[in-house]
C-alpha cells in the first residue's frame, strides 16, 4: 500500500527508500489506451511547464472610497500653519497658502486623469473646493482668535483622540 518499507521506523523520522527494483506496470487493454490520460508530471529539477495557460483576467482598480486623504491632509495643515503662526512671519504663511493649494489642485488634477485612465464615472469635485476654502479659512480663524501655543495643545489632544478610536477600531 505504501512505498515505506515493512520495517517501521520511528514516527516522524527518515526511512530509506526501497531500492530493489519493482515489476513494470501491466499495458493497459486497447480500449482504455483510446482514452486520454494526463501527461505524467515532471520529474524533480525539471523545468515545470504548464500544458494549458492559465486563466488571464483583468481585474479593474476599484475607485477609492471616501475622501479621507484630503480630509487628513487639510486637518493636518491647519494645525502645523495654525500652531506656527505666531512664529513665521506673514509673509511665510501667505507662501504656505500658496504651496496648500497647489497641493489640493495636483491632488485633484491626478484624481480627474486616474478616473480617464479607468473608465470610472466622475466623482463629486466639491469636497475639493471645500478643502481649499475651509482649511485656509480655518487657519485664518484660529490664528486670529487664539494663539499658537492653544493652537499646538489643541492639535494634540484632537491628534491622541484619532489615534485612540483608530486603535480600538482595531
Amino acid at each position: 500500500m505504501t512505498d515505506r518499507p515493512e520495517q517501521h521506523e520511528e514516527e516522524g523520522g527518515y526511512y530509506f527508500v526501497d531500492e530493489t527494483p519493482r515489476p513494470a506496470e501491466v499495458p493497459p487493454p486497447a480500449e482504455a489506451a483510446a482514452v486520454p490520460r494526463e501527461p505524467d508530471p515532471p520529474e524533480a529539477g525539471q523545468d515545470f511547464r504548464r500544458t494549458t495557460p492559465a486563466r488571464v483576467k483583468v481585474i479593474r482598480p476599484e475607485r477609492p472610497r471616501g475622501h479621507w486623504w484630503l480630509i487628513s491632509g487639510t486637518v493636518l495643515y491647519v494645525m502645523c500653519s495654525a500652531g506656527s503662526a505666531d512664529y513665521l512671519p506673514v509673509g511665510v504663511r501667505l507662501l504656505g497658502h500658496v504651496l496648500f493649494w497647489l497641493a489640493l489642485g495636483a491632488g485633484l488634477l491626478v484624481t480627474v486623469q486616474r478616473e480617464r485612465i479607468h473608465g470610472w464615472e466622475p466623482a463629486r469635485r466639491w469636497p475639493w473646493v471645500a478643502a481649499l476654502i475651509c482649511g485656509t479659512l480655518a487657519v485664518e480663524v484660529l490664528v486670529a482668535a487664539v494663539s499658537s501655543p492653544v493652537v499646538i495643545i489643541g492639535s494634540a489632544v484632537v491628534l491622541s483622540v484619532v489615534v485612540l478610536i483608530l486603535f480600538m477600531l482595531g
